[in-house]
This record gives C-alpha cells, structure tokens and sequence, in this order.
C-alpha cells in the first residue's frame, strides 16, 4: 500500500481502477514548459488539464 490508502505502483492497482488512466506528463526546460494531468473518476468521466509557461523572454530568470 502507498500513501493515502493507494498503491505503490500503478500495475497494482485493480484492473478498472481509475488510476490505470489518471496521469501528469512534464515536457520543457526550466524557461518554456507544459504539464498535461489527466484524472479519471470511478464513474468513468474524466478532467484534462494543460498548464504552460510562456517563454523567458531575456532577463534574468
């Protein structure tokens, strides 16, 4: 068991668990990135998320 009650890795969580499809992907560089998550409910529905930064545009950071 992981924290909260769940589990330590996504291949032991049940085979309709909503957690097989809830993810967060990290793509970039410290001065233009994306986060994408993606949370499945048990029901079935989901919520999509996309954060950017806008580049660093000269300056110090």
């Amino acid at each position: 068991m992981g924290a909260a009650g769940g589990v330590s890795f996504p291949d032991d969580a049940g085979r309709r668990d909503p957690a097989r499809n809830t993810y967060m992907r990290c793509v970039g560089t410290h001065q233009a990135m994306i986060i994408e998550a993606r949370v499945e409910h048990p029901d079935g529905d989901h919520e999509h998320y996309a954060i950017a930064r806008e580049p660093v545009k000269g300056g110090l950071i």
